[in-house]
């Protein structure tokens, strides 16, 4: 076994099979986007893999951006059969000093899994919901019928009251309980006053 951490494309080969796909985008195409990366010079981009011979037994793919303090994972994988977690360990402490040594002062990670692991074994904490909005492929027609929609309601509401005055007789109508339907007598307690 082996910890490698990437300076090249070539190692982004190994990771491809493991990849989650990323909403619309194939795991290909995101080890293709990963490739250019690194071939266009990147320095921002960590890849950690734990290797035997022959395959990657556990990655953690992170990176900086740039004007923020954290490092984002992006990804992390580990081969369900692969259990010795002194490497896993050993592997996210490369992590941490990298992070560390880029004058980085935090870790963020974003999971569709339970984030259970992350917050017993590491120390993570739950900071936020990640929100998600799908932009339509019909967007401008939604965008359009939800403006004349709010602008139908804006014309259903009614107006701003002028200032009139109210006699007690009006105001009496208006606290008259509303009697309910027979249906929820039964229910219902007694609470006669004495």
């Amino acid at each position: 076994m082996k910890i490698i951490i990437a300076k090249n494309s070539s190692a982004v080969n190994y990771i491809i099979p493991h990849l989650d796909q990323d909403d619309d985008v194939e795991p290909e195409v995101l080890g293709e986007q990963l490739k250019n990366a690194f071939k266009s010079g990147a320095d921002n981009i960590f890849l950690g893999m734990i290797m035997d011979d022959v395959e990657v037994k556990a990655f953690v793919l992170g990176y900086d951006i740039p004007g923020q303090t954290y490092v984002h994972i992006y990804q992390a994988w580990a081969d369900p059969t692969f259990t010795l977690q002194s490497w896993k360990d050993s592997m996210f402490l490369r992590l941490v000093m990298w992070a560390e040594a880029r004058g980085l002062t935090e870790l963020r990670a974003e999971t569709r899994r339970s984030p259970e692991p992350f917050l017993r074994k590491w120390g993570f904490e739950n900071h936020s919901t990640v929100l998600s909005y799908r932009i339509p492929e019909n967007f401008e027609e939604e965008l359009i019928a939800g403006r004349e929609m709010f602008r139908s309601q804006k014309a259903k509401e009614p107006q701003e009251p002028e200032n009139v005055e109210i006699t007690e007789a009006e105001v009496q109508k208006e606290n008259t309980p509303i009697k309910e339907p027979k249906a929820f007598e039964s229910v219902k307690t007694s609470t006669k006053e004495n």
